[in-house]
C-alpha cells in the first residue's frame, strides 16, 4: 500500500510539472508584448529617407550636397531601378549616376543598405543648390531581411540560447507569411511538439526591407505559451 501511495503521488507531480498550471494562469497578452519586442528589436534597424529633385534632367554623374545623412545610400529613380552611387558623408557630397535622366529620386540612408561605388567621381557634374530641391526626411524602422534568417536559424538550432540572448521569459515561436497567407517565408512551429493547453497567439502587419531598400509587408505570427 505504501508502495502504491508513492507512486500515485510521483505521478501526480510528474502531471503537475508537466501541465504546470500555475504557469499557464501567468501568461497573458503582456507576455505576448514581451515577446513580441524582444523579436521585433532582434530583426529591426532604422533607417532614413528624402526625396530629391532636379529642375532639370542629367544624364551621367552628377553631384548634390549631402544635408547631413551618414550611412550607405540606396538611390532609386521615380520608376523604383536603384543607380549606383555614393554618399561621401566626410566631404558632405551625394553622387549619382543616372542613364535615364530622371528628375526626381528618393534617397535611403543606413549601414545595412549595399555599397554601390561610383568608381570615378571626378566627372561627375556638380550641381549648385539652386538647381535642385529635397524633400522632407523621414526616419523609420523596419524589419531587416537579412536579419530574419540568422534569428530562424538560431531558434532551429540553439532555442535555449536564443531564448536566454533575448531575455524571454516564456517560450515562443513565430512564422511570417504574405499578407494573403497563402506563402510561408519563415515557419517555427515545428520545432515544439508539446506546448501547454494555453497558447496566446498574435498577427502583426510590418514591413520587411532587404539591403536595396526594397520593401515588403508581410504578417508576422507570434505565438507564446
Amino acid at each position: 500500500m505504501i508502495l502504491s501511495f508513492v507512486i500515485f503521488i510521483g505521478f501526480v507531480v510528474a502531471m503537475l510539472i508537466f501541465m504546470n498550471p500555475a504557469r499557464e494562469q501567468k501568461i497573458n497578452y503582456a507576455s505576448v508584448d514581451i515577446v513580441e519586442n524582444k523579436i521585433m528589436e532582434n530583426m529591426s534597424f532604422a533607417y532614413s529617407y528624402f526625396g530629391l529633385i532636379l529642375n532639370n534632367a542629367v544624364s551621367g554623374c552628377f553631384v548634390v550636397d549631402n544635408p547631413g545623412q551618414s550611412g550607405n545610400i540606396i538611390a532609386r529613380d521615380m520608376n523604383g531601378a536603384v543607380k549606383t552611387a555614393n554618399n561621401d558623408f566626410p566631404a558632405r557630397k551625394i553622387y549619382i549616376t543616372s542613364s535615364s535622366g530622371e528628375r526626381f529620386y528618393r534617397l535611403y540612408f543606413s549601414n545595412k543598405f549595399n555599397n554601390y561605388s561610383i568608381a570615378n567621381t571626378g566627372s561627375c557634374t556638380v550641381l549648385t543648390s539652386a538647381n535642385y530641391t529635397f524633400g522632407p526626411l523621414y526616419t523609420d524602422k523596419a524589419i531587416l531581411l537579412d536579419n530574419v534568417q540568422p534569428l530562424y536559424d538560431a531558434y532551429m538550432s540553439d532555442y535555449s540560447g536564443l531564448k536566454a540572448s533575448l531575455g524571454a521569459n516564456e517560450d515562443f515561436e513565430f512564422s511570417i507569411y504574405d499578407l494573403n497567407r497563402t506563402q510561408t517565408f519563415f515557419d517555427t512551429s515545428s520545432k515544439h511538439k508539446i506546448k501547454t493547453t494555453l497558447v496566446l497567439s498574435r498577427d502583426l502587419p510590418i514591413r520587411v526591407v532587404d539591403k536595396n531598400a526594397n520593401m515588403t509587408d508581410i504578417i508576422l505570427n507570434i505565438k507564446v505559451w
